[in-house]
Parts: structure tokens; sequence; C-alpha cells
């Protein structure tokens, strides 16, 4: 698989993983549990942006 291919592929992955972490309800979580979520969407979104400046780089 070429790295544009395989650059499409992780940015369908962490699309789909950053959709199911917003999706969470934050109703009944703790506070703990708040950062973890909103690091691991931080996270998600930087790998993202990161993989669609390479893509248009490229």
């Amino acid at each position: 698989m070429n790295k544009k291919n395989e650059s499409r592929k992780y940015l369908k992955e962490y699309e789909a993983e950053l959709r199911k972490y917003q999706s969470l309800s934050r109703k009944f979580m703790g506070e703990d549990e708040l950062k973890m979520v909103d690091g691991q969407i931080r996270i998600f979104k930087r790998y993202i942006s990161n993989i669609k400046v390479m893509l248009s780089a490229k």
C-alpha cells in the first residue's frame, strides 16, 4: 500500500474514532473522564489535521 492510500485509511479511522468520542454523553461523566475524553478529541483532531496537510502537500 502506498503512503497516500495508507494516509487516507488512517484518516478515515481517526475521523470515525473522533465521531465516537464527540457523540458520548457527558451528563454522567466525572471530571477525570471528561478530561480524558477532551484529551482524546484533541489528539484525534491533531492527527486528522496533520494527515490532511500531508495529503494536500503531495
